[in-house]
């Protein structure tokens, strides 16, 4: 490699001659304009990779792809969170001020005034808030600056606060707060002295519209979000993130509406339940503007949270149908440092000398290097009888190909004792091998572009060369003497979704073919090999600089980023719930007073007030996450589209149960909790 370290300080330290064995060169462009997007494609049709800070910076296909990534969608969910924990904690706040309202109305306090009084406190306190938020979160992140970029072996940008978006942050966090206060304000002209006086105000009875509403926003909300299904991402991405998002919100907003309909549904239905239920649940559809207000906050990030995840589960599945193992399970594979027999032999020794019992078999794969290029190599493809050949690589000709697309293209190159050996061939097949013909897998299989098949005609292989970097070059066909046989017998030795033909090392050289990657299989007659052995080879085999990788099947790759994402939204959601509670439970305390006040015991109260929030807890983490599946599925098919009509959807039924299970408990502890806190402060305020 013909290149430097990029932590160093000046830039001629950055431009290095190559040295004597570099594989590549690196050149720096200069002139009196940016390099775009469009120069690093004329650069790409010559075998180059350009990147420059015009392309970072500059989206370089506008209008093509998805037109957002996990991250956009987690930002998005973390701002609709945020409103919506903001926006129902002041709607509560607010309705908490009634009887300070009308305190001052009955001192001859206009409407008009209320409403100011409202408002006012509303910008203060959600300005000062969300200011105070920000100070802390930009501190909190220039002073972890210098521990995340201290490993100079990461680029790292310049420290950038974005005042742009904090800016934004502030006027949503203040107009969230304003607007849920001018919601509650609207009612102040006709406020009820005597029932706010006494604590006693019960929610305006809702249109009847609503419901009507809510289940028409909900519909037409699912419907956008599916609609993104047929359109083409190509040249609609842009289209499909702004009907996918706003499809997302209008359904979201229908659940809202619908709320108060269902409270009243469910106040219904539990005439049966225990008695402390049947109080919670009348008293919730009574009150349906704070329950609303408190089913809202844990909402909104259940849903954000399984959509995420929905998303996340689908492609970690797609990964691992896809998954194309690079040997079979409990083999081993040491990837040498040289092709040298010398080398090997060392490596062999070592697997050796940890257990006796187990075999080893020097491979490679092949390829076709370009005439006069040293390093470029040809794209190898296997033709079917009766093809052209001209346009072998076009869409349209996907049935007269095939070893190609990643699935079953590769050419396992051995000697031929070892590979009679490893796949177990009887005495025609290393007779065939040894004499210069291929083994050649030709059962069928079914790849990205429909079904592919290696035809053996005649005893022979048809195979085109095909220069891909140079342009009008026409494909070279060559036919080789083959055998045909089947996936069964390649996948004795190696997965046959990787391989799908068998060639000696002579015969190899004979057609000009060179040898990638040499490694050593190391498999044990017993088994797969155990973990154990494993650690005892890469001890052995640490001396010399390699390690021994035992194919374990598909693990899926850890992504600290996106958990990091979903435990924030997840966090989100149980601050929401437990904030929510917490005012709520405040806001319910007249109408446990009540009861105290008749003599019911303090447990009474304690369970009437954890049903009630355990209650809504569980119809928004329901809501939620049925919600959250139906928005996040089409874009996980999405996600999962290879094109070949096959996509993947995984539902995250074990991340649902736990928030269904845990965000209920954790709010009704809060509750219990806080309505003991609440007893214990009336018991002393009435001691002294």
């Amino acid at each position: 490699m013909g290149r430097a370290a990029t932590h160093l300080t000046y830039v001629p330290d950055l431009i290095t001659q190559p040295g004597p064995d570099a594989e590549e060169l690196e050149f720096l462009i200069s002139g009196d304009r940016p390099v775009t997007y469009p120069d690093a494609e004329r650069l790409a049709r010559h075998g180059f990779q350009t990147t420059s800070l015009h392309i970072v910076t500059h989206e370089p296909l506008p209008g093509t792809g998805l037109g957002f990534g996990i991250g956009d969608l987690a930002a998005a969910g973390g701002l609709i969170e945020v409103a919506l924990l903001v926006g129902p904690a002041f709607a509560i706040g607010a309705a908490r001020q009634r009887r300070s309202l009308a305190l001052a109305a009955t001192s001859g306090a206009t409407a008009r005034q209320l409403r100011r009084i409202a408002l006012g406190q509303a910008v203060l306190l959600g300005s000062s808030a969300t200011l105070a938020g920000m100070v802390v979160g930009a501190g909190v992140a220039i002073a972890l600056w210098p521990i995340l970029t201290s490993d100079p072996a990461d680029v790292h940008g310049p420290l950038d606060v974005p005042s742009g978006h904090l800016v934004l942050l502030l006027a949503l966090g203040t107009l969230t707060a304003l607007g849920s206060a001018l919601m509650t304000a609207r009612g102040l002209g006709r406020l009820a002295l005597i029932s706010a006086l006494h604590g006693t105000v019960r929610s305006a009875p809702p249109g009847r519209g609503a419901p009507i509403a809510g289940t028409l926003l909900l519909a037409s909300g699912v419907a956008a979000a599916w609609s993104t299904r047929i359109m083409d991402p190509a040249t609609q991405g842009t289209l499909i993130a702004v009907v996918w998002m706003t499809g997302g919100l209008a359904a979201l907003a229908g659940v809202l509406l619908g709320t108060p309909a269902l409270l009243r549904g469910l106040s219904r239905l539990g005439g049966s339940a225990p008695v402390t239920a049947r109080m919670a649940l009348r008293d919730l559809a009574r009150q349906r503007g704070r329950a609303t207000a408190t089913v809202a906050s844990v909402l909104g990030g259940v849903m954000m949270l399984t959509t995420v995840w929905t998303v996340m589960d689908s492609a970690q599945a797609f990964e691992g149908r896809h998954y194309i193992p690079t040997a079979r399970y409990g083999q081993g594979t040491v990837d040498t440092a040289g092709d040298t027999d010398a080398g090997m032999v060392g490596i062999e020794a070592s697997v050796h000398s940890v257990d006796p019992v187990l075999r080893t078999a020097r491979l490679a794969g092949v390829a076709m290097p370009t005439p006069g290029v040293e390093g470029d190599f040809l794209t190898v493809v296997a033709v079917r009888k009766g093809c052209a050949t001209p346009e072998l690589l076009e869409p349209s000709n996907a049935r007269c190909r095939s070893m190609i697309a990643g699935f079953r293209d590769g050419i396992l190159m051995g000697s031929p004792a070892d590979l009679t050996r490893l796949f177990g061939l009887d005495a025609g097949q290393a007779d065939a091998l040894r004499n210069g013909r291929l083994l050649v897998n030709t059962q069928p299989v079914q790849g990205f572009n429909g079904t592919s098949v290696n035809e053996v005609t005649d005893g022979r292989l048809r195979l085109a060369y095909i220069d891909q970097m140079t342009p009008g070059a026409k494909p070279r066909t060559v036919d080789v003497p083959a055998l045909a046989v089947t996936s069964e017998l390649i996948d004795r030795g190696v997965p046959a979704s990787r391989y799908s033909v068998l060639v000696s090392t002579r015969t190899a050289a004979a057609l000009g073919w060179e040898a990638q990657g040499w490694h050593v299989l190391v498999d044990d007659p017993n088994g797969p090999i155990s973990a154990d052995t494993a650690l005892r080879l890469n001890a052995s085999l640490d001396e010399a600089g390699l390690e021994i990788h035992v194919e374990r099947g598909f693990v899926p790759t850890p992504q600290p980023l996106m958990w990091l994402i979903a435990g924030t939204l997840a966090l989100l959601a149980v601050i929401g719930a437990a904030t929510s509670t917490i005012l709520a439970t405040a806001e319910l305390r007249p109408f446990l007073a009540t009861f105290t006040a008749v003599g019911a015991p303090p447990t009474l109260t304690r369970r009437l007030a954890t049903t009630q929030a355990a209650t809504l807890a569980l119809l928004a983490t329901t809501l939620g996450s049925a919600l959250g599946i139906a928005v996040g599925a089409p874009m996980a098919l999405f996600a999962t589209d290879a094109g070949a009509g096959d996509p993947i959807l995984a539902l995250p039924w074990p991340v649902v149960g736990a928030f269904v299970i845990a965000v209920p408990v954790v709010a009704g502890a809060v509750a219990a909790v806080s309505t003991s806190a609440t007893r214990s402060t009336a018991g002393s305020g009435t001691n002294r």
